[in-house]
């Protein structure tokens, strides 16, 4: 369900100075998640700002129908839903 999720992780990762480390997190790296779950990915970056400001690459894993940046104190995310129903939150 999420190969080419990880596929593109993965390239986005390998290509990115700014990126640390990417992990998955929650339901789906517990084995626990069920149709219509999340999928939660942690962007690791000691440069957030260039992620959270310049958000083109949410668009890298498909046609983005809205987008939301919500703040949990030192933590940030943008969660995102997709034209195909998914929801991934970085």
């Amino acid at each position: 369900m999420y190969k080419q999720v990880f596929k593109k992780l993965k390239e986005i990762g390998q290509h990115t100075s700014d990126i640390d480390c990417i992990l998955v997190v929650g339901s789906v790296a517990r084995g626990t998640n069920i149709m219509g779950s999340d999928l939660d990915i942690m962007i690791i970056s000691s440069n957030k700002s260039f992620l959270v400001h310049d958000k083109s690459f949410i668009e890298y894993f498909g046609i983005v129908c809205n987008s939301k940046i919500e703040c949990y104190g030192t933590c940030t995310s943008i969660r995102v839903w997709y034209q195909d129903e998914n929801e991934i939150e970085f």
